[in-house]
């Protein structure tokens, strides 16, 4: 007996849950590493800055319900354009927007943009560095909006998708 099986071309939505769960395992990851010693350790901004982007796309996805692809597409890794647009869509209703969040955004945003945590940088290693470690609130304060996103937008997002 022949058998012949045909598989057709398959399709798949990816909703603000897959932000979500992406967003909570950098998350977690950052919140797992051991205090690190004298010097500056740019891991911890990368995971950070990387949970804080996810989330605000998680958001964006709440609101408009647009495609992956399309957030990916538009915002890429471009903290300043998703925190402006996020704000304009009303974050403020699920996290408050402090002069610190705005100064710890804006401080790591060109960094993150440029995947210069992510890379050995020359702008990194002679300026970055000293830049952000002067402002010790800024990785504290990620990871405080993370885990304020997390909360907020966990509910709102498992009951729209």
């Amino acid at each position: 007996m022949n058998v012949v099986i045909e598989v057709e071309p398959g399709h798949y939505t990816i909703t603000g849950v897959t932000f979500l769960t992406y967003a909570r395992k950098y998350l977690r990851a950052a919140e797992s590493l051991a205090p690190h010693g004298p010097g500056f350790d740019p891991v911890p901004f990368h995971l950070l800055c990387q949970a804080v982007e996810l989330y605000l796309k998680a958001f964006i996805w709440l609101k408009e319900r647009s495609t992956a692809g399309k957030i990916k597409s538009k915002y890429r890794h471009d903290l300043k354009k998703l925190w402006r647009h996020s704000k304009s869509r009303g974050l403020q209703r699920y996290a408050r927007l402090t002069p610190r969040r705005e100064l710890a955004l804006q401080l790591v945003a060109p960094y993150y943009k440029n995947r210069q945590f992510a890379y050995c940088d020359l702008d990194m290693i002679f300026s970055g560095y000293a830049r952000l470690s002067r402002d010790r609130h800024a990785l504290p304060t990620l990871k405080g909006l993370a885990r304020r996103l997390e909360k907020a937008l966990r509910q709102p997002i498992l009951a729209a998708s």
